[in-house]
């Protein structure tokens, strides 16, 4: 009887310490899943105050790491060169006043614009302010509406690494900056303090995207940095992503030091804005296809080029070792400018007044982020005898007059259509191909 009691009591014991022990386990499960949702959302707050210019640690900021479980696509937009000549400004408000409203000439647009989830832009001017007079080529001070128009007709993100943003110098750099996070306006390229990262990451639809921009230096025997015949000041020159094409392994360091940042913070796909090539050349030249090569080589999933103010073609490139492909457009031509062939003497060809809006469309599926769309559409600047300018896209060249309202366009637009077609080819399809786009 005595062996039986103590049996039993020998089983309750060791209930009531197993008992005991799961409870301290939930205990300290509890706890630790407390401080492990601390820690997170403290990251997480952390993130959104870390990366990109002064405006984009706010409302436009580099967003904490989402869940990238679910498959999701973002639409991204891309065009070219915008570059304000005292033509265009007396146009819309004159040369000595301080209101301007450009939005007249980006009402035909807005549908192009608002068509995509995330608008970019190369916005290739400084913002110098009215208390000096508004100039054109070749130092540009435009007006500041040129920034509210484009974000009020829908454009996302500004790029200003580029030959002109110094052309006010270091006061019209800083104000720049400036007149941008006033707006609200996101920007990449530039930014306000060495201390703030060199690239933007958004969150565009659940997927993490990663932004640079660079622009070329010219070259010089001195150290000190020029762009556009400028030499930057000390304290500022830090401020601006540049390359020079005499230092390139330099360049390269820099970016693949980004490219490791930014894969740190979860990022998924990488969208280099070069400002690079020669002026009117319908073609790339070696030093574009160079660095093309090289950043594909690093990782860069698309690159987007500006400055040469005419449309060239686009290209998939393979790393050199084989496991990576990335898409480039070499230049996206001018997105709205007055450089019209009877003002650019050394090539009256017309090639200016065209541009292309390049559509990607990004997409995670299975965790796996690449490009499943592109979408060219041709653009046109067309300009009146009024003048007024009216940025044009051209999907279709007989819809257009009906499409836009204005008459009398047909001959222009399809000429402006077929000069960017020639250029183009069949390099879109063979783009489709090459990145396994189904065709449509």
């Amino acid at each position: 009887m005595r062996r039986r009691k103590r049996q039993r009591r020998r089983r309750i014991e060791a209930v009531f310490s197993l008992c005991v022990v799961l409870l301290s386990c939930c205990i300290i499960f509890l706890i630790g899943t407390r401080h492990y949702e601390q820690k997170e959302k403290k990251e997480q707050e952390n993130h959104k105050l870390t990366g990109g210019n002064s405006t984009n640690q706010t409302a436009f900021g580099n967003l904490p790491i989402g869940s990238k479980a679910g498959d999701s696509s973002v639409r991204i937009g891309n065009a070219g060169d915008i570059i304000l000549q005292p033509d265009i400004i007396e146009a819309y408000g004159g040369m000595e006043s301080n209101q301007h409203d450009f939005s007249p000439a980006l009402e035909t647009f807005r549908s192009a614009y608002e068509s995509v989830d995330f608008m970019v832009v190369n916005l290739e001017v400084s913002l110098g302010g009215a208390a000096q007079p508004y100039s054109g080529f070749p130092r540009y001070n435009v007006p500041d509406e040129i920034v509210s128009d484009l974000k009020g007709a829908g454009v996302d993100l500004y790029l200003l690494a580029h030959n002109h943003i110094y052309d006010n110098g270091k006061e019209g750099f800083l104000r720049t900056i400036s007149v941008m996070q006033q707006m609200e306006a996101a920007y990449t390229g530039i930014r306000a303090r060495e201390e703030e990262p060199a690239y933007m990451i958004r969150d565009l639809n659940g997927i993490r995207v990663g932004i640079v921009n660079y622009t070329y230096e010219m070259e010089s025997d001195s150290e000190r940095k020029q762009i556009n015949g400028n030499v930057m000041d000390k304290s500022v020159e830090n401020l601006l992503n540049s390359y020079k094409g005499s230092d390139l392994e330099n360049f390269y360091q820099e970016i693949a030091q980004i490219y490791q940042e930014m894969r740190k913070q979860g990022v998924e796909f990488i969208i280099a804005y070069m400002h690079w090539g020669n002026e009117y050349e319908l073609l790339p030249n070696d030093m574009q296809k160079a660095i093309a090569q090289k950043l594909c080589n690093l990782g860069t999933d698309a690159v987007m080029g500006t400055h040469p103010h005419v449309v060239q073609p686009m290209d998939v490139l393979t790393s050199e070792d084989g496991s990576h492909k990335m898409l480039c457009v070499y230049s996206l031509g001018n997105h709205w400018t007055d450089q019209r062939r009877e003002n650019i003497s050394s090539r009256p060809n017309g090639h200016t007044e065209d541009g292309l809006m390049v559509n990607l469309t990004v997409s995670r599926k299975e965790g796996i982020v690449s490009i499943t769309g592109i979408e060219a559409v041709p653009t046109y600047v067309y300009k009146n005898e009024v003048p007024q300018y009216y940025v044009i896209p051209i999907y279709n060249p007989a819809e257009t007059e009906a499409q836009t309202g204005l008459s009398g366009i047909q001959t222009e637009i399809q000429t402006s259509y077929d000069r960017t077609v020639k250029i183009l080819g069949s390099c879109v399809e063979n783009a489709k191909r090459e990145l396994g786009i189904p065709m449509e």
